[in-house]
């Protein structure tokens, strides 16, 4: 099993990298396989495409969400090491999230 440990910030200067090192450093050893994914590596833009993403059929128009996408795909379960803002997730966060169809 591959474990994706998904960093949501993209912000300069965030806590959450250390948070996320953490994380890894504590699974490492483990019976799965886990890998750090930074969010903030891809540079997903915002959703603009005319093809929905569930229509895409993980085929992807930009090569950053495509990037993305297999990095996602890749994996069978995921951590997700993010900031809260608003009683929610970061907008990159939930724009990555958005721009993908059947990950």
């Amino acid at each position: 099993m591959k474990v994706g440990i998904v960093l949501g910030s993209v912000r300069d200067g965030r806590a959450g990298e250390a948070v996320a090192n953490w994380v890894a450093k504590g699974a490492a050893g483990r019976e799965a396989t886990y890998e750090l994914i930074d969010l903030k590596a891809f540079d997903v833009p915002l959703l603009t495409t005319n093809t929905h993403p569930m229509r895409a059929k993980k085929s992807y128009d930009d090569e950053r969400v495509q990037a993305w996408s297999d990095a996602i795909d890749a994996c069978d379960a995921y951590i997700f090491v993010t900031p809260e803002y608003n009683h929610g997730v970061p907008g990159a966060l939930k724009n990555a999230v958005d721009s993908l169809g059947q990950e």
